[in-house]
């Protein structure tokens, strides 16, 4: 799997032959950073605003590295929780990439 948070207009995901790959996405997507002292018990509401409950996402840590959170909870149309606990505090910006 790259390592790295793909290109802004394309979204990492698995392949017809099981290998990942980059696959182009809509022009609907959202970006943020954020930091440690945005997270509330380890966790972040993202508001993308992009009328999708079910949205794609990718998520880079600090050194841009793309990272698996606990779990993401869809919470409306418009936003999803991610959780980031077993990182304990996060060091420096991060980013989330939620396209639809």
């Amino acid at each position: 799997m790259p390592l790295t948070l793909p290109p802004g207009d394309r979204l990492l995901g698995l392949g017809n032959d099981g290998a990942f790959k980059y696959f182009n996405i809509g022009s609907s997507s959202y970006e943020q950073t954020f930091q440690n002292s945005d997270l509330v018990s380890g966790k972040i509401v993202i508001t993308h605003g992009l009328g999708k409950k079910v949205v794609c996402w990718s998520i880079a840590d600090n050194s841009d590295r793309a990272i698996l959170p606990d779990e993401i909870t869809f919470l409306d149309i418009n936003s999803l929780e991610i959780e980031l606990t077993q990182y304990g505090p996060i060091t420096g910006a991060w980013t989330v990439r939620v396209c639809a």
